[in-house]
């Protein structure tokens, strides 16, 4: 599986090509070479202004630019409730090898995070890997949580 070519069909049409699961699991995915992450920032309930849980995530994502090589991700702001706090961040990546890459590790940003591997032989997992890339849509959820702003690793 070569990472640029599944970036280019993903996005591919704007926001994302919504085809692109289609085949993805059966056709292109490479489980031994690659693996599925999520993420959720530790300190959610600190992120009481919208706008502030914003620049988090921007400061995050701009540091991370020696991983474009390595993965892919979404970053996702959500709420329970619209208009209420606290935003939660979390994330979905995938990454080059089995583990986090050490591109990633050393990003301070890192320990911030509470990271779990994925099981992507696991309809669940697919499922909710799925819902993580399609938060660009209006109206979307994640993790039963409203989607407020999705961020793309690209």
């Amino acid at each position: 599986m070569v990472l640029d070519v599944v970036k280019k069909s993903y996005w591919s049409k704007k926001p994302y090509n919504k085809e692109f699961w289609g085949n993805f699991w059966t056709e292109v995915f490479d489980a031994k070479g690659w693996s599925f992450w999520t993420a959720t920032y530790k300190h959610n309930d600190e992120n009481t202004v919208e706008f502030r849980t914003g620049n988090l995530v921007g400061g995050w994502l701009q540091r991370l630019d020696n991983l474009r090589k390595w993965g892919m991700g979404v970053v996702v702001i959500c709420v329970a409730e619209e208009g209420k706090g606290p935003y939660n961040v979390s994330s979905c990546w995938m990454f080059r090898g089995q583990d986090v890459p050490a591109e990633m590790v050393e990003c301070d940003d890192y320990a911030l995070q509470t990271w779990v591997k994925q099981d992507p032989s696991s309809e669940a997992s697919r499922a909710s890997i799925q819902e993580f890339f399609r938060a660009a849509d209006d109206g979307s959820t994640v993790g039963g949580q409203i989607c407020l702003d999705c961020r793309y690793f690209k």
